[in-house]
C-alpha cells in the first residue's frame, strides 16, 4: 500500500518486488522492538492506537461526504456488478463478502492477552463482543458513505493494485487529501500488526509453557524485572 501511495504522487516511480520486501523487514524489526523495548507502556500505546483510529475514521468520512457528488438510494442499493466473471450474482457476492470479513479476524486477539486482564472470564468476553459491534457499525457507515460517492469506476482506478487510491484522489479532488487519508489506514495498518505481533508472541509463549513447541525451554522463559502487587 505504501508503494502504491508513492506511485500515485509520484509517477515516475516503479514499485519493485525487493522494495516490498523492505518495507516488510522495517515494519516487522519496528514491531518487535516495540513489543520488546516498550513493553511496560504497550497498553497506553494500544490506547493511543485506539484514539487514532476513532479520529481518522472521522477524518477520513467527513471529507469524501462533503467533497465527493453524491449518487441515488437506487443507484447504491440496487445496483450490482459482476466483474470477476463468476457464473452467477449470487457467488460474485460470496467471493467479495470473503473480503469484507477478514477485517474480524483479529476478534480473538483479547483471548490470547486474558492472563494479563483483570477479570479476563467477564472482560475478554466484553471486549470481543463491543468490538465486533462498534467496528461492524463504523465500517457499514463508511461503507455506504464510500458507495454514495463513488460515481462511476473508471478502467485505470480498477486496474489499479488499491483502488481505492485513486478513487479517493478523484473524490476529494486532493492528491495531498486523498495521501493524507491513505496515510492514516497505513498507519492504522501497522498499529495492527503491533497488536498482533503482541498476541502472537503471548500465543507462543502459552505452548511453549506446555512443552507445545520446538526450543520449548528457551522459549518459556520469563526474566522478572520488577515484581508488584498490582495486575496488568
Amino acid at each position: 500500500m505504501t508503494q502504491a501511495l508513492i506511485a500515485q504522487n509520484n509517477p515516475s516511480y516503479e514499485p519493485e518486488g525487493w522494495q516490498e520486501t523492505l518495507f516488510m523487514w522495517a515494519v516487522l524489526v519496528a514491531v518487535l522492538v516495540m513489543n520488546a523495548a516498550l513493553s511496560r507502556i504497550l497498553p497506553a500505546i494500544e490506547v493511543c492506537i485506539l484514539v487514532i483510529h476513532f479520529l481518522g475514521y472521522f477524518a477520513i468520512l467527513i471529507p469524501i461526504l462533503y467533497l465527493s457528488p453524491k449518487g441515488t438510494a437506487k443507484s447504491v442499493f440496487t445496483s450490482f456488478t459482476n466483474q470477476g466473471g463468476w457464473p452467477t450474482q449470487g457467488l460474485s457476492f460470496f467471493v467479495g463478502l470473503s473480503g469484507n470479513a477478514a477485517a474480524f479476524v483479529g476478534t480473538d486477539g483479547a483471548v490470547h492477552m486474558s492472563e494479563e486482564i483483570k477479570r479476563a472470564t467477564l472482560n475478554v468476553p466484553r471486549a470481543m463482543i463491543f468490538c465486533t459491534a462498534f467496528n461492524g457499525a463504523l465500517a457499514w457507515a463508511m461503507l455506504v458513505a464510500f458507495l454514495f460517492c463513488t460515481g462511476t469506476i473508471t478502467d485505470d482506478e480498477a486496474l489499479a493494485p488499491y483502488p481505492f487510491i485513486p478513487i479517493l484522489v478523484r473524490m476529494v479532488d486532493s492528491d495531498v487529501g486523498a495521501a493524507v487519508m491513505v496515510s492514516l489506514v497505513i498507519a492504522l495498518e501497522f498499529c495492527a500488526c503491533v497488536a498482533a505481533t503482541a498476541t502472537a508472541s503471548r500465543m507462543i509463549w502459552a505452548f511453549a509453557r506446555d512443552r507445545g513447541l520446538p526450543s520449548w525451554r528457551l522459549l518459556s522463559q520469563v526474566r522478572l524485572l520488577r515484581r508488584s502487587s498490582r495486575e496488568i
